[in-house]
């Protein structure tokens, strides 16, 4: 998929149908989405729209930098010790920049979520949690 205006690479998700039924979920998905699209670091990456079709929730991202990280780890096996704490400290950094600029955390991140180039990782499908809801 690519961007209509730009062409460059993008993602979709669609939430869950069963989400799209509680008028409460979808203003807070909506206005979650909004503020993650104000808010871009290199280590997270953005989210450039969002909105309904077909009943459902979509998300629109821009499309990871690297390898998927469970995929990378399966193919190659544990990574060396500096660069495993390159992508902890990639992705720590990220999270907290989010926390400090729009009050909103991700509460599932994994291996699957994380893309790293071999220099740099990123936070993928942030999802959408307010930080007051993980114990802040």
């Amino acid at each position: 998929m690519r961007h209509l205006f730009n062409g460059d690479p993008v993602v979709g998700k669609a939430l869950a149908k069963r989400d799209s039924k509680h008028p409460a979920v979808v203003r807070q998905g909506e206005d979650d989405t909004a503020r993650w699209k104000g808010f871009a670091h290199p280590a997270v990456v953005s989210v450039i729209d969002g909105g309904q079709s077909n009943a459902r929730t979509v998300i629109v991202y821009a499309q990871a930098r690297g390898e998927n990280l469970s995929q990378l780890l399966e193919a190659t096996g544990p990574m060396a010790p500096v660069m495993a704490m390159r992508v902890i400290y990639d992705v720590a950094i990220g999270l907290a920049s989010a926390r400090e600029k729009v009050n909103l955390a991700c509460g599932d991140v994994r291996a699957d979520k994380i893309y790293f180039d071999g220099k740099h990782a990123q936070v993928a499908d942030v999802g959408q949690w307010r930080a007051s809801c993980l114990g802040n």
